[in-house]
């Protein structure tokens, strides 16, 4: 007769199944935990694990959807790309779309278009907007207002957001795909470059942090800024949704945070409250008399930096003439920069107005 089997208790069984699974992904110390662990203790450790994957995920979607640019044959000519030295020294198939096209005899006069499935690095966007996100949250400042019916309007935001980024295309765009039609003995055919697509356009790389070859990135660059207009119109939304998320940061609002009271304030009394502010960020700061100070309140001086400032405590949006004036008083004071501090949002005349003039527009906080 055989001994008999004890069964395991079902609960326990599915305990130790659980903890089974974990160890693939776990780390050391969370696995010891999760081993250790009552079944509260692996609930929660279960939570956090998921929120890591989810955040994993998120982080490896794609930057931008797959947008297809087209290019004629004729405007190829012209391209950019044919005129450098290296693309000189190399066939003008070569030169435009890599080595790929070197064994190729396709005449380049005969291309018809050429179509490219272009996609955004997430690596180079993220690096620009490191660079850059001081800047741009002062542009964010400048540039958006309420419209009459209480609304953020971001046309004029996003209109500088993708100027700023067409002025750095190089590397941020590639081509995951590349069509090329042309015609041979009177008939039409297709040659396609294909870096991860099936053949009807299913991209392959579901992880965004691949690799990306020279001849990608050279293939992007045979588009103009303007022919990726539809590409940066998509990516400026997403660097102003980057942006509204790091000024929403502790990091950006302990930067910003100063000890003072803007409550109730005369005008007078403003302007000695926006001083103390600069003075408590390490700014010497003189306020200049109430007549005669040719449209500065407040001067600012912070090594080589020498700001003329004017001071606005008003119950309604600032209008241009602020602008102009604190441009002129610029001069007068022998200041370097310019700007206008209010309690108050600025209209779009003076935001257009102060971005040509290159005069910051700032609310005290």
């Amino acid at each position: 007769m055989s001994p008999s089997k004890t069964e395991m208790d079902p609960a326990k069984r599915d305990l130790l199944l659980q903890k089974s699974k974990y160890f693939l992904t776990a780390t050391h110390e969370d696995f010891l935990a999760y081993m250790t662990g009552d079944a509260s203790t692996i609930e929660e450790l279960d939570r956090k694990r998921k929120k890591k994957e989810l955040q994993r995920q998120m982080e490896n979607l794609p930057l931008m959807r797959t947008t297809i640019i087209e290019k004629t044959g004729r405007a190829l000519l012209n391209c950019e790309a044919l005129n450098t030295d290296e693309a000189k020294m190399k066939t003008p198939l070569e030169a435009l779309f890599g080595a790929k096209a070197r064994s190729n005899s396709l005449d380049i006069k005969n291309i018809i278009k050429v179509m490219g499935y272009i996609g955004a690095s997430n690596e180079t966007f993220k690096n620009l907007f490191e660079k850059y996100k001081k800047p741009l949250a002062l542009k964010y400042e400048q540039l958006i207002f309420k419209d009459d019916y209480g609304d953020f309007d971001e046309s004029l935001i996003l209109k500088e957001y993708k100027s700023f980024l067409s002025k750095k295309t190089d590397g941020l765009f590639f081509a995951k795909r590349c069509d090329i039609h042309y015609k041979e003995d009177g008939r039409k055919n297709i040659w396609t470059l294909n870096f991860g697509y099936e053949p009807e356009g299913k991209f392959l790389f579901h992880n965004c942090s691949q690799t990306i070859s020279k001849t990608q990135g050279r293939i992007a660059r045979i588009f103009s800024p303007k022919e990726l207009s539809p590409c940066l119109d998509e990516l400026s939304k997403k660097l102003l949704s980057e942006v509204k998320k790091y000024r929403a940061s502790a990091q950006y609002k302990k930067a910003h945070k100063a000890d003072v009271s803007f409550e109730n304030l005369s005008p007078y009394d403003y302007e000695k409250q926006v001083a103390q502010s600069l003075s408590e960020m390490g700014w010497k700061t003189q306020v200049t008399k109430a007549s005669g100070d040719q449209g500065c309140d407040v001067l600012a001086v912070k090594g080589r930096a020498r700001v003329a400032i004017q001071c606005k405590y008003y119950s309604k949006p600032i209008g241009n003439k602020a602008v102009q004036e604190i441009n002129a008083a610029k001069s007068y004071y022998d200041a370097n920069f310019a700007a206008v501090v209010s309690n108050q949002s600025y209209t779009p005349a003076a935001k257009l107005l102060a971005t040509k003039l290159q005069v910051a527009l700032l609310h005290h906080s």
